[in-house]
């Protein structure tokens, strides 16, 4: 194992999510998953973050095994992360597989976890933060048994804390603490309490058991903001998610549009969001700026190391006749540069460089120029410009 934290280099870091496994059938994107890890590496991306599956890997709360699990897609036949149709998966030995093919091409490796359902179920029946731990834990124990952690520089516990996952447990409790709201924000306080300090405990408690690499949780800036006081001492690294969209203004043009599984309407969505862009470029950028230097100095005020693995332009995006993807270049190259100048430790170009993604994934040396731009930059905390 490394650690992303201890690390001088800078990563261009890809996120494949669940999908690197869920995949693999013909048209997939990851059928030769192989060969898809050699044009990551030929785009120029040193690091790729993915689903571990820790659920799947560790035993159930009796104490049972499985090695095949059958995955269903949210939507049939339309995907924008993960499969189109119903597939069955092996998530012990495909992770160990793939991170050993990792290794030999000089991948670093970034675990996380959405908690997505299975048959059997898994995520439904976990039970709490005991249970939690657990199987991250064993999913850890079991790599080290196969010597597959050589590539892994960090763990994100769970993807976007404390919102946009599948910890079915973790939503109910929330759901319980709900009453009295509070207005203008996501959590009232008993929620905001609740949820710090079971991710706190998480975490204390993995970074003992496992001190060679990094431990925290991916937030997403848009919920974030609210946490901008947390405690942040359990944490190794910051990982939040920034996109143009999140700005309220921009987002009058509906730029979520592929948040619904309804195609007719992304044309002219997308007509009137570019309109709102040439307007007002200009000040969503310097918007963007404004939030990169907020969150950079929440990491300072900690002494972590900060980056992002999702964004920067919008959050659903598709190939799709009624899009293109020149914005998605337009603003991967914004955050890049932006990354590069506040000292991002590792950055992404965007949250779609699958393979199946097709237009953009194609032109290899558009990448090659945007991870050249990303790994140049020094990190935060040595010697680099600030953002001033």
């Amino acid at each position: 194992m490394i650690k992303c934290s201890n690390q001088t280099e800078t990563y261009a870091i890809a996120m494949w999510d669940f999908s690197w496994l869920t995949c693999r059938y013909r048209g997939g994107g990851f059928e030769h998953w192989e060969r898809a890890l050699d044009e990551l590496a030929a785009r120029g991306y040193n690091a790729v973050r993915i689903d571990a599956f820790p659920h799947l890997i560790a035993s159930d709360h009796d104490g049972n095994r499985c090695d095949t699990f059958r995955m269903y897609p949210r939507n049939f036949g339309f995907s924008f992360w993960g499969n189109a149709f119903t597939v069955d998966i092996r998530p012990g030995e495909a992770l160990v597989r793939f991170l050993k093919a990792c290794e030999s091409r000089n991948i670093s490796v970034g675990l996380s976890t959405w908690l997505v359902e299975s048959d059997p179920v898994r995520s439904g029946k976990l039970g709490g933060i005991d249970d939690f731990i657990r199987i991250w834990d064993e999913t850890m124990l079991y790599l080290e048994e196969h010597d597959a952690l050589g590539p892994v520089m960090y763990v994100d516990v769970l993807n976007e804390y404390p919102y946009f996952h599948g910890f079915h447990w973790l939503k109910l409790k929330m759901e319980e603490l709900k009453e009295p709201k509070t207005a203008g924000r996501t959590a009232n306080g008993a929620q905001q309490s609740f949820y710090r300090e079971a991710i706190g405990e998480a975490l204390m408690s993995l970074r003992t058991r496992w001190q060679d690499t990094d431990w925290f949780a991916s937030q997403t800036q848009n919920v974030w903001t609210e946490d901008i006081d947390m405690d942040y001492s359990t944490f190794d690294l910051l990982d939040i998610h920034l996109w143009f969209v999140h700005n309220r203004e921009l987002a009058k043009g509906d730029p979520f549009l592929a948040a619904q599984y309804e195609d007719r309407e992304w044309g002219p969505i997308y007509s009137r969001t570019m309109e709102l862009w040439r307007e007002g470029k200009d000040k969503y950028v310097s918007w963007l700026e404004g939030k990169v230097a907020e969150m950079c100095g929440v990491a300072d005020r900690w002494s972590l190391p900060i980056g992002n693995t999702e964004g920067w332009g919008a959050i659903f995006w598709d190939e799709h006749p009624s899009l293109d993807w020149n914005w998605i270049r337009e603003t991967a190259e914004i955050g890049a540069r932006t990354g590069r100048r506040f000292g991002y430790s590792f950055n992404c170009t965007s949250n779609f460089c699958h393979p199946y993604f097709t237009g953009y994934w194609e032109d290899a040396d558009w990448h090659r120029e945007m991870t050249g731009i990303i790994r140049s930059g020094s990190r935060r905390g040595s010697g680099l410009s600030t953002g001033n």
